[in-house]
């Protein structure tokens, strides 16, 4: 956590705890199914952004090979569960056990 003194003034500026959770915007991930970026801002908070790649790849992998809404899933030790946005949108947030939250926008 960042902190600055200034000591003429007399301030302490200490950042909101928001700032310091912001989630990190990571590079999509390619495929499922092929070396192709299908998506865009994959955004990670609580996990790396390599966890965060194989959440939303292994979140395609569903029964019958997939999305399948809010069925739990096993990445890096945490237990996931996505939800999609209404059509026409295709949003995509999952979240772990432990909090961490991973959101991606599907192109196709």
């Amino acid at each position: 956590m960042a902190v600055i003194l200034l000591t003429i003034t007399g301030l302490v500026f200490f950042p909101s705890p928001a700032l310091s959770r912001a989630a990190t915007s990571c590079r999509p991930p390619r495929g499922p199914g092929d070396n192709l970026v299908h998506s865009s801002n994959l955004k990670a908070k609580g996990v790396s952004c390599r966890v965060a790649r194989r959440v939303v790849l292994a979140s395609t992998k569903g029964p019958r090979g997939r999305f399948s809404e809010g069925t739990p899933f096993r990445v890096a030790n945490q237990r996931w569960h996505c939800y999609a946005s209404p059509f026409p949108s295709s949003h995509q947030r999952c979240t772990s056990s432990t909090r961490a939250v991973v959101s991606i926008v599907w192109a196709d």
